[in-house]
Order: C-alpha cells, then structure tokens, then sequence
C-alpha cells in the first residue's frame, strides 16, 4: 500500500510462454491505466536477464498498479498473439471453437491443427491491442471418436507459434449422430443478402459414417445458379450460408441431395 502519490516500486516478471523473441535484452514492460488507455513507459528499464526461452522484465520507480504488456523496441522481437482463451464445444454433430487474444502483432492467420493435422485457416488482425475474439465450427467429425484440437498463430514472416499448452480434447458420442434425413428452413426467409440453411446426415452404422453431399439453389425456371455444397460430409449435422448479393429479387429452391435421399424446400429473396 502507498501512502504517498511519490511512492514507487520496483517489478520483475518473468514471461513465459513467448515465442519469436531474439534479443530479450530488448524487452520492456510498459503499463496502462485501463483498457481505453493508451501504453506507457513508466518507471525506468532495466536490461531484461533470464533468456530468449524464459526471458525475465525487469522496470524500476513504477507507481501506481494498473495493467502490464511486454513489448520491444527491437525488430528482432515481433511478438505473436498474446492467447487468453481457447475451446471447443460438442453440440448437434459438429464442434465449436471458439478463441480470444487480449493483443496480437503481425498476425497473418492462426492454424487450427486437429489430431495433429491442419484443419483450418483462419485471418488475423494484424497488429492491435484490442481483444479480439474468433469462431469456427468442425463440422467434419465422426461419431465415437476423440479429436485434439491445437491452435496456432502465423506471422506475415512466416513464422508459426503453436500453443501446445492450449490443446483440447473432444470425445464424441454415437448418440450425437443423427436418426434421420432432414433439410431445414432457411433463416430468415425472406432475406437479403444472406441466409443460412441447416440439414442433417444419417446413415447406417458404418466404418465411416460419410456421405456424398450435393446442396444448390435453383431459380423459378429450374436452372441451377449456385452449388454451395459438392464433397463428402461425415453423419451430423451441418449449415452452409448462402450471399445471394448479385442475384435478383424471386424465389428460388434449394435442393439437398445426399446417397439416395433428395429433399427440395422454397426460399424468397426481398431486396
């Protein structure tokens, strides 16, 4: 406790977990009041110890507790994403995975890697010290098997940091399979631009649980415009979005065709 506004102290922290630095004598800490408050350095630095792995912050005459940030005035140091949260959900078939960073630099694209393979790609914000928060949904998974999911950041050099600390494991049931063939309404209908259809997959028991898949939207006169899915998909369930910027105003159909069942439903599109 300070009893006086000139009272200062002095902080070492040791920042663990970092990846991409190369001097970490440059390192400084640097501190603000809050999150709408710009970063500053208060106080006076001290030569960074420990080592590029384990670098340890050192910063004399501080006052006043508030938040604290690693940064560099080296180029040699461009920090990856600072990663606050990382998971991932079982729900109607597919998996959510959902992440958040408290800051990011030079973020190109993280890497979404499952059992050890990559699965996704997803864009960065490039530089900012704004949270940031990011989603994506697997909806590629089988019924009765486990899935590991690891995220990793990419910087625009190429560089990849993957968090191994962050790792999830998923075990999906057989009861999250489907019972039966089924094309849902598309949400909203009307709409304008966009709109999101929703269907499942079942199929027999099996060793792969798989599916050939076909969904495409059709005009009043039978001719197909756009297909939005043509690959195999994994039993459960899935929603694709379809932009219908640059179409024009009518009805339209959508078809799902998956092995030997077909199922047709009617949409409007109101601009």
């Amino acid at each position: 406790t300070f009893g006086d506004p000139a009272d200062t102290y002095d902080l070492d922290i040791t920042a663990e977990g970092f990846g991409g630095i190369a001097d970490y004598s440059a390192l400084h800490l640097v501190k603000r009041a809050d999150s709408e408050s710009a970063w500053t350095l208060n106080g006076s630095h001290l030569a960074g110890t420990g080592s590029n792995a384990t670098p340890v912050l050192h910063r004399s005459g501080l006052s006043g507790f508030s938040e604290f940030a690693v940064g560099s005035n080296s180029g040699d140091n461009a920090l990856p994403i600072t990663l606050t949260a990382f998971t991932a959900t079982a729900i109607n078939g597919v998996v959510l995975l959902n992440w958040e960073t408290a800051s990011e630099t030079d973020n190109s694209h993280f890497l979404i890697y499952r059992n050890d393979e990559v699965l996704a790609s997803i864009d960065g914000a490039g530089t900012t010290s704004e949270p940031q928060s990011y989603e994506y949904i697997d909806d590629q998974i089988i019924p009765g098997n486990a899935y590991t999911y690891v995220p990793a950041d990419v910087s625009y050099a190429n560089k990849e940091t993957k968090h191994s600390d962050k790792a999830i494991t998923i075990n999906i049931s057989e009861n999250d399979i489907p019972t039966e063939f089924a094309l849902g309404a598309n949400y909203p209908n009307p709409f304008n631009p966009t709109t999101t259809i929703s269907y499942s997959i079942f199929t027999e028991a099996s060793m792969d649980r798989q599916l050939s898949v076909d969904l495409s939207i059709f005009n009043m006169n039978g001719e197909k415009v756009v297909t939005l899915v043509n690959e195999v998909r994994s039993a459960g369930y899935h929603e694709v979005n379809w932009n219908a910027t640059g179409f024009s105003s009518g009805i339209y159909f959508y078809r799902l065709t998956a092995g030997d069942n077909i199922e047709t439903k009617k949409m409007v599109l109101m601009k």
